[in-house]
């Protein structure tokens, strides 16, 4: 039987920069992919993704989409 890792083990940072590049490799391709959807509408994108449209506004800002 394998020992469990103690926390000691990991490398935190690493796992915290692998998970939010990770979200935000998932987030671009979602939003990406509701926009084609909807033939760049971003009121039917958002609702598409079940967020506000303002929170889509402000996810296309932050990763540089149009």
């Amino acid at each position: 039987m394998k020992s469990i890792k103690s926390e000691g083990d990991l490398n935190i940072e690493k796992v915290r920069i692998s998970l939010d590049n990770a979200v935000e490799e998932l987030e671009r391709k979602l939003i990406s992919d509701a926009l084609r959807q909807s033939d760049g509408n971003q009121t039917k994108a958002a609702k598409y993704l079940g967020i506000s449209e303002r929170n889509l506004r402000y996810k296309l800002k932050k990763y540089n989409m149009k």
